[in-house]
Parts: structure tokens; sequence; C-alpha cells
């Protein structure tokens, strides 16, 4: 079985800064490639840092899972994120440039798949989500 690995961290840049995000990256990667974690090989894992779309990720998985029948995807989010106003967790792939947690698993539905986010829940609301209220 082919599997994949996916890291994408976002430290949120000057303005919005994520210490933690430094150090998960760190450790998710030693773990990753230890005998305890694994043993991933750096073909197998691909590392997006602060430089991610939704566009892109989902390019990547689509390239895997129809080329080589990826059967197994550990996707690691760290960075920001919210709630949007159709309960769906969003996660701040890069500045601006946001996917949902429900595009990243319609996108692997076809293989197992373990996908951690790291990431602030606060439930963003529109304002006309506000004047229905």
């Amino acid at each position: 079985m082919k599997r994949r690995a996916i890291l994408i961290f976002n430290d949120g840049g000057p303005s919005n800064y994520l210490p933690g995000v430094k150090v998960d990256k760190a450790n998710y990667l030693k773990f990753l490639k230890s005998p305890e974690g694994g043993a991933w090989e750096d073909s197998e894992i691909k590392v997006y840092d602060n430089d991610c779309s939704k566009e892109l990720l989902l390019a990547y998985i689509n390239a895997f899972r129809l080329n080589e029948q990826t059967g197994y995807w550990l996707i690691i989010f760290s960075g920001h994120g919210y709630v949007n106003c159709q309960n769906q967790t969003m996660l701040e792939l890069s500045a601006g440039k946001d996917c949902s947690v429900d595009d990243i698993n319609k996108a692997t539905d076809n293989a197992r798949r373990l996908l951690i986010a790291d990431s602030c829940r606060v439930v963003i609301r529109t304002i006309t989500d506000s004047l229905k209220h």
C-alpha cells in the first residue's frame, strides 16, 4: 500500500505569529522519520511551510490519488483556523488561503486517512448571519 504524508504549517506571519507552529514542524518531522513514527521516507512526505493554497493541496492529493492509488494519507495541519457560518472547520493554509476539512476529506475519500488539525475553532459569523438572529 502506498502512503503519503502532507504537513501544512502556517505560522501566521509577523502580524499574527504562532510560535508553536515552528515547534510542531520540527517535532512532527522528527517523529515521522523515526522508527516509532513509521520511518517515513522523504519521498513520502510533502511539507508546505506558509506557502499552501486549497488549489495546490487538492492538486497534489489528486496527482497521487489517481496515479499511484495512494491507500493511506496522513495530513497534519498546524496554524490558524475557524468555524464558518456553515459550521465547517476551516484551516488557513497560508495567509488568506483557506480550505475546509470537508474538502480535504472529500479529496481523500477512497483511502484511509488521518487528519490532525491543530488550530483554533473560533466561530466566524458573517453580517447576514447576525441579521437573521
